[in-house]
């Protein structure tokens, strides 16, 4: 336990309450380091003294800035800040005195320690490979990890084999970042190369949120997330296929018209490559691969251009499937050697017939082809002589003909369908009618293997629709089926095809592919990621539940990491986004937790009794989130003031006490409102983002942050009682557009006879971590750690997320947890966990006895978020109705009353009022339900009404509306004594007062 002295609690104090306005830092300082970091984009830390040019360097640049110094120090540099609109915006503040640098490895771009006693290797720890330290008068560099590996291909090499050989991504996982772009349209392929992750995009959108990536490139920093550019693509130019190469200084990519060489640094084109006449039968680029530095390549023939699809769905993302039965991209006779540097053809190769470049792989100066029903051939890659061609009957028929695919069960057409061994080649894929193996000495077939699988109902089947992955210890073939239902899945001997093992199917169409000890496809219900551990005999299947791998991409290994998304489809699951995993190595993730390790406290101090009980002391108003007061709502109101920050920041729901609106921010701060005069009290500062506002019990508030601590603040000044680390380490991640710890209190907190109870984590493979604290001291009553790992197996099983607020029902809190399971419990007494699998969804209610879940996970887009779906709240009128269908989210949002009944029992309403599409909270009084949300225009979806309405109880009519300048926020709507403060919060941070008009 830390204890501060009394001299710097009052100076932070005084700092939090009267922020200094401090002259601007030196100019030569900022501008020498602003010569040092460049002119590009990133993470920078700034550690101790370092962090005080933060402002000045985030007004002149596009980095973004963690800042570490001493308690003191960092709140006055966060009041500042907090002026200045910066705070958790382009610059994030934690305070530290240890040896410590509380990020993750491999964040940072660029780190800056002047003369604190940061040792180099943990400098080093921080910094990202080919980033840049200046400790002191010194500067260092990293390189790049030993035995990591780069993704360089759409399959990750020539040979069309999605096995990675990096040795140091291995299990356990642990998150790295979770960053936007949330959604992107399909198609989509990725490569990676020199720390940049490359993404290319296509042009068949169904929602708006997937079409601002609609035929473009995007270049992403593989080790933090930044996006560092974007350019637009060739119109029309199918992207799905071999035309996209990454290596550390440059990106090929080829389109209709050329292959052009593209700086990886800046996205400007420093050359391409156009193919003669002579050498091609047109300029279309249908193939490449790059090996020993040359470039090799299919051109030919122009296309037939993708026909482009755009619907007009506001939310989310989806596609619509559609079978091909005859696929026309990437057809062509004309293979070319290519000297990149000289542009030099070194050799010219033409077919008579037409080779697929779907069945088109390389490996090792061998360079293999295919003419469907008319030969598999070789050719040497220094010569682009045909070392071998197989006409042979018994492999042209093994091969079969090409199926139509296309089909969510299926997979796409585009997909290639030929990999390859040193020993063989492998037929298998959507469009196969078989799986075949043929010898790469001479073509001849060696096995063939019918993967036909029986299912319900007339969903297709194909014979070779399974996804390889090729591993020194035999063949992995995935295959078809849905939530891994049945053993249709084989580890074959690579020469012979006999059957080594079976393991469960993958899940639909998601391609799969392997790190150093695991096999990845979609699996599990719900949208998530199936883990098939490899090193053993027999394969088995574990889950990482929260994210579910994307069509095309299924999940790419490189530098050591894991990388997911962005997401395209409709498909549930718990996060979204672009997400990346590292090695967890030998993390404790069961560590149990002591008030000497984790529990911060400073000195006491008086605070005065509270002036009235506390209006609404908590989110939705109690710990059973009825959101319901016992008082009458006033039968008119008036707008009495509006409050606004400094910048926009995404705010928590309100909460009422002490003659005080208080809210949370997603930049970390808790921030008290007076109303009376609308005017700022207090601002308290911790250091992450805030999903859920404090609790006010007694004469105390709680908050959980995103830093992973939770505090017990004073509400008449917010001065810290204590705070208690929930986090096991210091280990703060990008967010999607936040720094956070790795394990933050997104469950808000929940108080209870004098316990504060708290759920720190985000995804189950990282651990969760559940306190029960004294309210007063802030020490441990209990703690449990082990409902998101079963025990200590490094295979992820799926467990508990924290992806909601706690509830409190039958003695015990209640928490949505994401896939697997929906619910998780814990027992007030002594934290005894259980898992329950009714509805999903993170707004929690208690139905019948029953807590049940509804809406969408935590982290999804806020825009996406600020409405409620449907739920029935029980009230003593009767069941309220409230919110969007989840099944229709563009549809219009229910508000009903209905005499009390069963679930899922039919009975007539009392009344029915829709006011919104969009609701986004209610608070139930004894005469009337006041209601927050927003009407769209039918002509231009992002033109909108916003309002509060108060509904009558007794008939449903309209008792007052009043108009809303913004968008109000999920849940953020709290109202005080005999219904006189009516208080709203925006999302963009606006707090809003109606009060009662006589």
């Amino acid at each position: 336990m830390r204890i501060f002295s009394a001299r710097s609690v009052m100076l932070s104090f005084l700092l939090l309450t009267c922020p200094s306005q401090s002259a601007s830092a030196d100019d030569a300082e900022v501008k020498d380091l602003l010569a040092k970091i460049g002119t590009g984009k990133g993470l920078c830390v700034l550690v101790g003294e370092a962090g005080e040019i933060a402002a000045d360097l985030a007004k002149q640049s596009a980095w973004t800035f963690f800042v570490q110094q001493p308690k003191t120090q960092a709140d006055k540099l966060r009041a500042r800040l907090d002026h200045a609109g910066l705070l958790g915006n382009r610059v994030y503040v934690q305070e530290g005195v240890d040896k410590s640098l509380y990020l993750a490895d491999d964040l940072a771009d660029v780190v800056i320690v002047r003369s604190e006693t940061i040792p180099e290797n943990e400098v080093l720890r921080v910094l990202r490979p080919e980033g840049k330290a200046y400790v002191g008068q010194k500067t260092l560099t990293k390189p790049f990890r030993a035995g990591t590996d780069e993704w360089s291909h759409p399959y990750r090499a020539p040979d069309n084999n999605p096995q990675s050989a990096d040795t140091v991504m291995k299990r356990p996982f642990m998150t790295h970042y979770m960053v936007e772009p949330w959604y992107c349209p399909l198609p989509m392929q990725s490569v990676i190369s020199g720390g940049r992750v490359f993404k290319v995009f296509g042009d068949r959108s169904s929602a708006k949120p997937q079409e601002p990536l609609v035929n473009k490139l995007l270049a992403m920093n593989a080790f933090n997330g930044t996006q560092l550019w974007q350019r637009d693509l060739s119109p029309g130019f199918m992207i799905h296929r071999n035309t996209l190469i990454a290596t550390p200084d440059t990106l090929y990519l080829g389109d209709d018209k050329s292959c052009k060489l593209i700086d990886p640094i800046t996205g400007k084109i420093r050359d391409e490559i156009v193919v003669p006449a002579d050498k091609s039968d047109g300029p279309v680029w249908k193939w490449m691969a790059l090996e020993s530095g040359i470039l090799y390549a299919m051109v030919g023939e122009k296309e037939t251009s993708d026909e482009p699809l755009k619907w007009d769905r506001i939310r989310g993302a989806g596609w619509p499937w559609w079978k091909i039965q005859q696929y026309k991209f990437g057809y062509g006779k004309n293979l070319l050697a290519i000297e990149p540097k000289t542009k030099k053809i070194l050799w010219h190769h033409r077919e008579q017939e037409p080779i697929d470049s779907r069945g088109m792989a390389m490996l090792k100066g061998k360079l293999y082809y295919y003419s469907e029903g008319k030969f598999l051939a070789c050719l040497d890659a220094k010569t682009g002589k045909v070392v071998w061609k197989n006409s042979s009957n018994d492999l042209l028929d093994a091969v079969g003909a090409t199926k139509g695919a296309q089909h969510w069960l299926l997979g796409f057409a585009s997909t290639a369908y030929l990999k390859c061994s040193e020993d063989a080649l492998f037929f298998a894929g959507p469009s196969r009618p078989l799986l075949v193996a043929a010898s790469t000495k001479d073509g001849k077939l060696l096995w063939k293997k019918d993967c036909s699988v029986t299912v319900k109902g007339k969903l297709p089947t194909e014979g070779g629709n399974v996804q390889l992955v090729i591993r020194p210890e035999g063949l992995y073939a995935l295959g078809q089926g849905t939530t891994n239902q049945g053993d249709n899945s084989f580890k074959l001997n690579l020469l012979t095809g006999e059957v080594l093992a079976t393991f469960p199917s993958r899940d639909r169409c998601t391609r799969a592919t392997g790190c150093f000890d695991t096999i990845f496809t979609r699996g599990g219900k719900g949208g998530s990621t199936a883990a098939f551990d490899v090193t053993s005999q027999e394969p088995r299947m574990g889950l990482i539940s929260p994210m579910r791998p994307a069509c095309q991409d299924g999940v790419v290994t490189a530098h050591g990491y894991l990388f997911w998304g962005p997401w395209m489809c409709r498909c549930d699951m718990t996060q979204l986004g672009v997400i990346s995993l590292g090695p967890g190595g030998n993390f404790d993730y069961l560590a149990k937790a002591t008030d000497a390790d984790r529990l911060e406290t400073y000195p006491d101090f008086d605070g005065p009794a509270l002036v009235r009980d506390v209006d609404w002391p908590s989110y939705r108003h109690d710990n059973a989130r009825t959101a319901t007061i016992d008082d009458e709502v006033p039968a008119k109101v008036r707008l009495a003031w509006t409050w606004s920050p400094k910048a926009a920041t995404l705010p928590t729901a309100p909460i009422i006490a002490n003659s005080k609106a208080i809210v949370g921010g997603q930049d970390g701060v808790v921030r008290a409102i007076s109303l009376h005069t609308g005017k700022l009290v207090w601002s308290a500062y911790t250091g992450g983002p805030m999903k859920y506002p404090p609790a006010a019990s007694r004469n105390r508030l709680f908050v959980g942050s995103g830093d992973g601590y939770i505090y017990s603040l004073d509400p008449f000044s917010g001065k810290t009682y204590w705070r208690f680390r929930t986090a096991p380490v210091e280990r703060m991640i990008p967010v999607y557009g936040t720094l956070s710890s790795t394990w933050p209190v997104g469950s808000g907190v929940l108080v209870e006879d004098g316990v504060v109870y708290g759920a720190a984590g985000i995804s189950n493979h990282d651990g969760t971590h559940v306190y029960a604290l004294d309210a007063k001291t802030g020490k441990i009553k209990w703690q449990q750690h082990d409902s998101a790992y079963r025990d200590d197996d490094k295979l992820p099983m799926g467990g508990v997320s924290v992806q909601g607020p706690l509830l409190l029902h039958n003695d015990a809190i209640h928490m949505a947890s994401g896939n697997t399971p929906p619910i998780a419990s814990y027992a007030l007494a002594d934290g005894s966990f259980t898992r329950s699998q009714v509805s999903r969804g993170k707004d929690l209610y208690v139905r019948q006895g029953k807590v049940l879940g509804s809406g969408y996970p935590l982290y999804w887009r806020p825009e996406d978020d600020q409405f409620i779906s449907t739920m029935e709240l029980e009230t003593k009128a009767g069941v309220l109705s409230v919110g969007m269908p989840q099944q229709d989210p563009a549809g219009i949002s229910v508000l009903a009353l209905a005499p009390g009944h069963k679930p899922g029992e039919k009975v007539k309403n009392l009344w029915s009022n829709p006011v919104f599409q969009e609701i986004a909270a209610v608070a139930i009084g004894k005469n009337a339900v006041i209601v927050t949300g927003l009407n769209r225009d039918k002509k231009d979806s992002q033109k909108i009404a916003a309002g509060v309405y108060a509904i009558n109880l007794a008939n449903g009519k309209i008792l007052w509306q009043e108009n809303l300048p913004g968008v109000p926020t999920a849940w953020g709507l709290a109202v005080g004594s005999q219904g006189n403060s009516i208080i709203v919060t925006l999302m963009d941070g606006r707090v809003l007062a109606f009060t009662n008009q006589p």
